[in-house]
């Protein structure tokens, strides 16, 4: 069974600008407080590790895989956890718009732990709406 959720955030910039901020990963520090920290190549294939700030404060280490890079409008990233067929978790992090920016993020849920895990996995979603906020303060702050 999958499951899908889906947030969109505006981000007060062209899509270029928001890209070259997102991918921009060693300057997360600077401006996401939702994952301070990252590292690891954006490229097909390569992982990726992340500290994830909780709602606690503490941090919390989560690795993906890149799947996919569309620059300047999509990037995907893929975590399983031992099995695809336990949990398998799709992030799509898409900009879409011409002028003003739609932050879009998608996350694809598949497999046996999927259905008992959604409500926390929700939960942990929705946080990510801050990273949407971060990148349009960052947008504004760069483009100023």
């Amino acid at each position: 069974m999958t499951h899908a959720f889906t947030l969109s955030t505006p981000v007060s910039s062209p899509p270029a600008r928001a890209w070259r901020i997102l991918v921009d990963v060693s300057a997360w520090p600077e401006w996401n407080t939702l994952l301070p920290h990252a590292e690891g190549d954006l490229r097909p294939g390569e992982p990726i590790t992340f500290q994830i700030t909780q709602p606690t404060g503490k941090p919390y280490v989560h690795r993906a895989v890149l799947k996919v890079i569309d620059s300047p409008r999509r990037l995907v990233l893929v975590a399983t956890l031992v099995h695809p067929w336990l949990l398998q978790m799709e992030h799509e992090f898409v900009l879409t718009g011409d002028d003003d920016t739609t932050l879009v993020q998608t996350w694809t849920v598949r497999g046996i732990l999927a259905r008992p895990l959604w409500p926390r996995l929700t939960a942990s979603f929705a946080r990510f709406s801050q990273l949407g906020v971060d990148l349009s303060r960052r947008c504004a702050e760069v483009g100023a």
